[in-house]
């Protein structure tokens, strides 16, 4: 089946297309308005957010406000509704994303004015709270965490 696509899309339309009719990749962002593809995570990448997916699990078993969610989507409220972002992993307390976790790649090193901007997004989503930076390939974690009206940066 082919979907004729909008020049622009909304979050809501994102959400209710299908990702293969954006193409092939492995999954999609919407990115001020646009699909945006996102590769595939390396097998280190992957290790990683298996054990931090186990890792959440574990932590909010029995909590029945707070989920952990792996690949869903978080929306930026100051967008106008044009941008999604999926974190690699997201916890929801009470409907809202409050803390998301990005591991970050090489690649993602490489671009940081992309990655900027990614922060932006996810820091700006309604009820956020934490974003957690880990680092694919060093034993580094960088942890912003809101205070208030400003956020804050931890090595």
């Amino acid at each position: 089946m082919n979907v004729v696509l909008p020049t622009r899309m909304t979050v809501d339309e994102f959400l209710a297309t299908p990702q293969s009719a954006f193409g092939s990749a492995w999954r999609y962002e919407l990115v001020d308005g646009l699909p945006v593809a996102q590769a595939a995570p390396s097998d280190e990448h992957a290790m990683i957010s298996a054990n931090l997916a186990t890792a959440l699990t574990n932590r909010l078993r029995g909590n029945r406000d707070c989920v952990p969610l792996v690949g869903g989507a978080v929306i930026p409220k100051d967008k106008q509704r044009r941008t999604a972002r999926i974190p690699d992993a997201t916890v929801r307390c009470g409907g809202k994303s409050v803390a998301m976790f990005e591991i970050v790649s090489p690649t993602d090193s490489i671009t940081t004015e992309l990655r900027a901007k990614r922060r932006r997004d996810i820091k700006s989503v309604d009820g956020a709270q934490v974003l957690v930076e880990i680092e694919q390939d060093a034993p580094v974690i960088h942890i912003h965490r809101r205070v208030g009206d400003f956020w804050v940066y931890d090595d």
